[in-house]
């Protein structure tokens, strides 16, 4: 049977919780700050991995992830998922595009997928916008935090509003 960690890592987004089990990183959400884990992981080395990886990032010292990460879904949502592992920091693609890389005919689907993402930042969602350069949503928190994770990357965007 599969053992569950949860750690929670203050961060310039609000307090993140990563959820882990023995061998890799399984989801990574924003908690209220009176949130309370029910395992706090503090031996699990994959979660201290991730806490360590994600404090680079936010200091500006990381600009890639190296995490295992398993997520279980449909093979649509796991590439668009792979996908977005590629996407390099500080760049960004648009929705059509990461469709068209994965050879879906749907911008929609691809979009569901990515608002589904169970894992982001580490799986930069983030840095997929709309083809007209403006920011979209951001299933985390919401597009602030989106804005702030393509400022700190010095992404560019349109002048627009988010959308």
């Amino acid at each position: 049977m599969k053992q569950f960690h949860e750690r929670i890592l203050n961060s310039k987004i609000g307090r993140i919780k990563l959820t882990c089990d023995e061998k890799n990183i399984i989801a990574l959400d924003v908690v209220a700050d009176d949130y309370k884990s029910i395992d706090p992981g503090l031996n699990c080395s994959v979660c201290q991995k991730a806490v360590d990886q994600l404090q680079e990032y936010f200091s500006g010292n990381r600009t890639c992830f190296d995490l295992p990460t398993q997520i279980e879904s449909s093979t649509m949502h796991i590439k668009v998922w792979n996908y977005l592992k590629t996407i390099p920091y500080g760049r960004t693609v648009s929705y059509s595009e990461v469709a068209a890389a994965i050879g879906c005919k749907s911008v929609r689907a691809v979009a569901t997928a990515i608002g589904k993402n169970p894992i982001p930042i580490i799986m930069p969602c983030h840095r997929v916008i709309h083809k007209d350069g403006t920011m979209g949503q951001f299933s985390l928190v919401g597009p602030e935090v989106k804005r702030f994770l393509l400022h700190l990357e010095q992404c560019e965007l349109s002048n627009t509003e988010i959308d």
